[in-house]
């Protein structure tokens, strides 16, 4: 690693400087606050202790991004680091997809000694005290808020290089977002492309690759656009999601969807006509056999 470079100093100065003078990034880490605040309410439930948590958890949260910063600073700076422009072209939601991957390899063995600081290591041992069954969600809470403070540092770092992200093209245009790309509706979730026609698309619901799990898929998006050989025609949409959704977090998938689609359709909601079902699972049907995709 280059010596004169000091990675500490960097990241204090970056992120300072886009607290002060970046008004979407102080709205965009207002709602990643709130998101995973919410992951605890069904645990935490007086009002007394939700201000106890709140506080301290907001002081894990900006250690935790920091971290993540830091990290990713140092993993771009480092001798043996190739990473060419090429990759920073890449679409917004492909690279956030790839970020835990590429700090996990980065780490290897030291990856549970640099994933939590001291500070944030100091208030979960205060919140496993204060509350039950409440560890496995901050673990992954920590993890998740590492990454996307590491998503910040490549983000800047391709501002720096001033790389522009590939223009999306008529060929890529679909009707929820361009079908190149990932497209994330929260921090941990994201629709892929799976069919496009003129008529129709598909996308598949997943979970972030920062979330272990055998099968990532947790909903289904279909939009039927007849408009485009009927103007009266209503759009359709169908969408399925998985029980192990919370019901706040369904609803504000729901929300943006439609405020999505609303946009690059340029409709007014009214014109939508959304079906949604919840499910248990979903069945992969192949060769005469059925599994679960659970």
């Amino acid at each position: 690693m280059d010596q004169k470079f000091d990675t500490f100093t960097h990241t204090t100065n970056r992120l300072e400087a886009l607290y002060r003078h970046d008004e979407s990034f102080r709205q965009q880490l207002d709602q990643y606050k709130g998101f995973y605040i919410a992951k605890f309410w069904d645990l935490i439930t007086s009002e007394h202790d939700r201000n106890r948590f709140v506080e301290r958890f907001l002081e894990a949260f900006d250690s935790q991004f920091f971290n993540g910063y830091f990290i990713a600073t140092e993993i771009l700076h480092h001798e043996e680091t190739v990473m060419p422009n090429e990759w920073f072209q890449q679409p917004r939601g492909t690279i956030k997809e790839q970020i835990p991957g590429y700090i996990k390899r980065a780490l290897g063995g030291e990856f549970n000694e640099q994933m939590k600081t001291t500070l944030s290591q100091r208030i979960l041992s205060w919140v496993i005290q204060e509350f039950e069954d409440i560890r496995p969600i901050m673990n992954q809470a920590y993890w998740e808020i590492v990454c996307l403070g590491a998503e910040q540092a490549f983000r800047d770092e391709m501002f720096e290089r001033q790389v522009e992200m590939m223009e999306e093209q008529e060929i890529v245009r679909g009707a929820l977002h361009r079908i190149d790309d990932f497209y994330f509706v929260d921090p941990q979730k994201y629709f892929a492309p799976d069919q496009k026609s003129a008529e129709m698309e598909i996308w598949s619901l997943h979970t972030w690759s920062a979330i272990e799990a055998p099968v990532s898929k947790i909903g289904e998006l279909m939009i039927i656009n007849r408009r485009v050989i009927d103007a009266e025609s209503a759009v359709n949409i169908r969408l399925y999601l998985k029980s192990t959704i919370h019901d706040n977090e369904r609803m504000k998938i729901v929300e943006h969807v439609l405020y999505q689609l609303s946009q690059r359709l340029n409709l007014g909601q009214e014109y939508f006509m959304v079906d949604i079902a919840i499910i248990e699972d979903f069945y992969l049907l192949a060769s005469n056999a059925m599994s679960v995709l659970k």
